[in-house]
């Protein structure tokens, strides 16, 4: 059940960064006058959902790996782990 909802959540935030660059796509494709302003928030956002969406991609897959490992690593190297994966993805 807790995997199903993760998935769920996952599907959610590519659903956000979908939903910004399409609202994009759209005016560009309607040749509307651009308003830089907003168009610049909306990739900004969409950016931000994306890299929310890759950052929990890998944490949930991380996941699974450990918890489905026959010999999960000792707390350090998954502290370690997490760090990493969560520093890669705030540069």
């Amino acid at each position: 059940m807790k995997a199903e909802a993760e998935v769920q959540a996952l599907i959610h935030r590519l659903s956000r960064a979908q939903g910004q660059l399409e609202s994009v796509k759209k005016k560009l494709a309607a040749g509307e006058a651009p308003d830089c302003k907003q168009t610049v928030q909306q990739l900004k956002a969409a950016h931000r959902a994306i890299t929310e969406f890759a950052q929990a991609y890998v944490l949930h897959y991380f996941e699974e790996c450990i918890t489905g490992s026959e010999t999960p690593p000792d707390r350090k190297v998954e502290k370690g782990l997490r760090e990493a994966i969560a520093a890669a993805f705030t540069l």
